[in-house]
Formats: C-alpha cells, structure tokens, sequence
C-alpha cells in the first residue's frame, strides 16, 4: 500500500512537471513568434496573422508531443521500478531491475540491484547461521540432559559431585557458543557504529600475550616488532581479533607462537604464527567460513565451534581490510590482518 501511494506520488509530481516545462516552453515559443512578426512589423510593414497563428499552433502541438512521450517514458521506468519494489515489499529480494544504455535511471537502479543483493544474501546468510546454530546446540544440550538422569541414579556422592562438575563444564560451554553468536551477529552491524581510536599495536600485542600467558598453556609467547605502530580502529573488536588468533595458535602450538607487528604502505600488519601442523593450502579460504569443521577429531580435542576465525574475517571487513592464512616458516599456520591505518568514515551530514 505504501509503495503504491509513493508511485502514485511520483507520478503525479512527473505530469506537472512534464506540463510546467511544456508550458513555459510554449510560452517562450509564443513570445519568441510575437517578436519576430513585429520585427516583420516594424521593418517590412508586413503582418500575416495567419500565418503567425498557424506557426503557433505548430509549435504548441510539437512541444505537447515531447512532453507527452517524454512522461510516458518516465512512467513506464517508474512501473518496473515499482514492480520490482512489489516483490521487496513481500520479502522477495531476488529480483533485478534491467540497466539499458543511456538510461536516466541508471544510478538508482543499480542502486537497488545492489542493495537486493546485500539483503538478499545476508538473509541466507542468517538462514544458515540459524541452521548451523541449532546443530551445534544439541550436542552440548543433550549432554546436560542425559547428565542430569545419570545423576537420578548415582547413589555415591562423590561421584555425583563429578558429575555436577561435567554438566558445569557443558553449561559453560554453552555460554561461550552464545557468546560467539551474539558477537557474530553484532558485527553485522553498519560501520558507522565503530568507536574509532587510534590503537598502538605494541602496547596491543604485549597486552594479549600477557592475557593469554595467564592461561598456563605451557606454550612459550614472543612479540616482534622493530618501532611501533599506530593505526586506527575500534579496540575492542581488533582486540579480540588478535586474541582469537592468538588463542586458536595455543591450541594448535607444539612449544610456540609469534607475534608480530609492522606497517607499509598506509596499511596496518598483525601477524600471529605457530610450530604446529598448519593448515593444508586447500582449506586457507574455507577456513574463516562459520562453523568451518576442517578436522573433526581435532576439533574434538581443541574444542571450540568454528566461529572464532569467522569473527576475525567481520571485524576486519568493519575495518575495510582483510584477514589471510599462509604456511609459516615456523612450520604451522601463520594468520595475517591487514588494514588501513586510517579509518574512512561515511559522513551522514554529507548524504543527507
């Protein structure tokens, strides 16, 4: 309905306009024939009414022609632009507006086009979190149910209490996967919500090494940097890309990890790299999908739910750049980000 009114609006706004310029156009033309016959007047003593009305009425019947054909070309642009905002309206974003040559329309459509794609593609995308969500739930959710009937049953209490220390350990399990769904979802969030500062990778690398280094991992933590490097972005999410890298090379670290920092080209570089296995080169691009599972029994004994790599591929693309995977020289998996030092913000006050 509303779309409708709009159309009609926009309509009506064309054929007043279409008129207005015909119109002055003609009144132009009118006067423009009113002063060449009293020049004729004037200079050769000669008036031919006549013919004066009969050039008049030419003109008049010329200009309401183009302006005519002009609004019915208008109006037909209109129509398909309609249709096609019909099928937005009812959830339908699939559907493409035709670009010609030459054609007035051609930002807006395009325009549109590329908004359908952005929506339609971000609701399968949230079709398919949706999914991958409810099948990464019922594992822990079934555990916590078969563990509290285990313990209807268990008549030793300490052997109940360990059983009561498994089912914290699945609900704390739980807590995490929600929290990784929440921070997934938020990053979908327009750019124009970054709190934007300027970051010092140095002071970032050293605070995340002594974060994790309180984990107890066992695992031996370096920081290499030759001057530092300031860069800007929203703390928190570059923080907690840096740590997700940090953390995912503990797990699969035989004795080290390493973090680097450096800067070229206007751009921004956090490296973090480990000794372990890496990753096979035909996995580098799925690797940072939701959910990925690239080894299931591997999984099993690092944990997690595949989305923490996922996370740190948003809130590098929040920051217009990029996240990448190569094989380290140290022999695992070297993960690189990469962003421009200084941020583009789009201004509302310039758009609106």
């Amino acid at each position: 309905m509303y779309t409708n009114r709009v159309g009609d609006k926009l309509k009506f706004k064309l054929l007043v306009k279409a008129y207005l310029v015909s119109f002055v156009t003609l009144c132009l033309l009118v006067g423009l024939t009113f002063i060449v016959s009293f020049s004729d007047v004037v200079f050769s003593q000669q008036f031919n009414t006549f013919s004066m009305l009969k050039s008049t009425m030419f003109i008049a019947v010329f200009n309401t022609f183009l302006c005519s054909t002009f609004y019915m070309f208008w109006q037909s642009r209109m129509q398909k632009i309609e249709q096609v905002l019909l099928h937005a309206r009812h959830g339908k974003f699939d559907a493409q507006l035709v670009i010609k040559e030459n054609d007035p329309f051609n930002v807006i459509m395009q325009g549109f086009n590329d908004f359908s794609v952005y929506v339609n593609n971000l609701i399968e995308g949230q079709k398919e979190i949706v999914r991958a969500v409810s099948h990464e739930l019922r594992t822990p959710v079934a555990r916590v149910r078969f563990g509290i009937e285990v313990m209807a049953v268990i008549p030793d209490e300490n052997a109940r209490m360990q059983k009561v220390e498994e089912l914290d350990q699945d609900i704390e399990e739980l807590d995490v996967l929600i929290d990784e769904i929440l921070t997934f979802s938020t990053l979908d969030q327009r750019k124009l919500d970054l709190d934007i500062e300027n970051l010092s990778l140095q002071q970032l690398a050293h605070q995340i090494k002594g974060e994790v280094e309180m984990l107890q991992s066992g695992k031996f933590i370096e920081v290499i940097g030759f001057t530092d490097v300031f860069a800007e972005g929203e703390h928190r999410y570059i923080h907690r890309a840096l740590q997700n890298l940090v953390t995912n090379a503990i797990k699969y670290a035989n004795k080290k990890v390493r973090i680097s920092y450096s800067s070229a080209g206007g751009m921004a570089r956090l490296d973090v790299e480990d000794d372990g296995e890496g990753i096979p080169k035909e996995d580098w691009e799925r690797v940072f999908a939701p959910f990925a599972r690239l080894d299931d029994s591997r999984t099993r004994a690092t944990g997690g739910y595949g989305l923490g790599l996922s996370i740190v591929n948003k809130i590098l693309r929040l920051h217009d750049g990029v996240a990448s995977v190569y094989r380290s020289p140290m022999g695992g998996a070297k993960f690189t980000l990469l962003w421009p030092k200084h941020y583009e913000c789009l201004d509302l006050k310039s758009v609106s």
